[in-house]
């Protein structure tokens, strides 16, 4: 059997011939006896059962408020280790080769860029020569291109170039009733033209078109031309005979197309 002592609550063991307590609480000294008569007996079932919990006493609750962040960062931040931002030592094999001379593997593939861009280069300029070739900016360009590559370009026209030197038209003194034109013209451009047409406009008196005809550079040659263009600074001479118009045809005018 065990008891309460009065003095600890711890239990005491009682004797089992007497029924009775030590004298002494064998934990606090405290004396038992005196509480023997009145102290009830405990079971060794009752003492395998847990106590229950002495009941915790209310306590007020103050709501209290947060601390605000600026405080607790800086103690977040001296908790944790501070970065180490000095640069490591990197081993020599393990180092970035970026700044290594290229392979020869990638300056080919250079190479052959910029080669097939100067070859796409090359085919729009031979697919556009006859508009650029008209244009005086590209002339020189496209003609050593195709010098070198052979193509043919077409003849440079700037019929403000072709100047008229000198123009006749009289009547045949063997038949009247025909007209012989003569006419001289200059080709002032930098490159050869293409031999020109020549129209011839007939007027009255008062200014007014009774007739225009348009002659190629075969009729107004007399035959072929002696060359396929007509070089720069070279000229022409134009034999026309033409019927006699009528009286009412008093101007003619030339106009190299």
């Amino acid at each position: 059997m065990f008891i309460h002592c009065r003095h600890c609550g711890d239990l005491v063991a009682t004797d089992r011939a007497t029924g009775l307590p030590p004298a002494r609480c064998p934990r606090c000294a405290g004396a038992l006896h005196a509480a023997a008569p009145s102290e009830p007996t405990v079971s060794v079932a009752s003492l395998l059962r847990p106590r229950p919990e002495p009941a915790a006493p209310p306590t007020a609750v103050t709501a209290t408020a947060p601390p605000p962040a600026s405080a607790a960062e800086p103690t977040r931040e001296a908790s944790s280790p501070p970065l180490d931002d000095t640069p490591r030592t990197v081993p020599s094999f393990a180092r970035s080769r970026a700044a290594a001379a290229p392979p020869r593997a990638r300056r080919w593939l250079w190479v052959a860029a910029v080669g097939l861009a100067l070859l796409l280069v090359l085919q729009g300029l031979l697919a556009e020569r006859a508009r650029l070739a008209a244009q005086p900016a590209w002339r020189p360009a496209l003609e050593a291109v195709c010098g070198a590559l052979r193509c043919v370009l077409p003849p440079w026209r700037e019929p403000a170039a072709l100047v008229l030197l000198a123009r006749d038209v009289r009547a045949k003194p063997e038949d009247p009733t025909r007209l012989q034109v003569s006419a001289t013209f200059r080709n002032d451009a930098r490159w050869p033209q293409a031999w020109p047409q020549l129209r011839l406009v007939l007027s009255d008196i008062d200014g007014h078109v009774i007739g225009s005809r348009v002659f190629t550079v075969d009729e107004y040659l007399g035959g072929a031309p002696p060359a396929p263009t007509l070089a720069p600074g070279a000229t022409a001479h134009v034999r026309l005979t033409l019927e006699e118009p009528g009286p009412g045809a008093v101007s003619f005018a030339f106009e190299l197309l």
